[in-house]
């Protein structure tokens, strides 16, 4: 034991633990923290959430802690349009249908990528068109 420390005959328990903790943290590293989770990103809307398949879509993300957050579509990296503190805008590029991932920084939303109705078709016009959904294969 140290000299000069105090020993005592009770167990530790969780409260005075937690107190020993909380008075031996420094107040820096307390604010260090509070000021990293605060600036994570955070997204709020995608307007529109969707849009074609050919790409082209003008987009608009709103939210907060986007500066100099980066940006990417199914983990491919993206450039904005335009990009502040609350707000991205980005053109969508061409994708196949269904569910896109835009991601910012830890922030993540989806953008449903549309096929052209059948009647928007050219004639004699060939394509593949298939649905949203989960697939469930079992091999055993």
């Amino acid at each position: 034991m140290r000299r000069g420390a105090v020993q005592s005959s009770r167990p530790p328990t969780f409260a005075n633990l937690s107190h020993t903790f909380a008075t031996r943290a420094s107040p820096l590293v307390v604010l260090t923290c509070a000021a990293a989770l605060a600036q994570q990103p955070r997204i709020d809307s995608v307007s529109p959430a969707q849009g074609p398949i050919a790409g082209g879509t003008i987009v608009t993300i709103s939210g907060a802690s986007f500066t100099g957050a980066t940006l990417a579509l199914d983990r491919a990296p993206i450039t904005p349009l335009s990009q502040s503190d609350s707000e991205i805008r980005l053109q969508m590029p061409r994708h196949d249908n269904g569910y896109a991932l835009v991601r910012i920084g830890g922030a993540v939303a989806e953008f449903l990528y549309l096929p052209p109705r059948l009647e928007e078709l050219p004639p004699a016009y060939i394509t593949t068109v298939a649905g949203i959904g989960g697939v469930s294969v079992d091999f055993g």
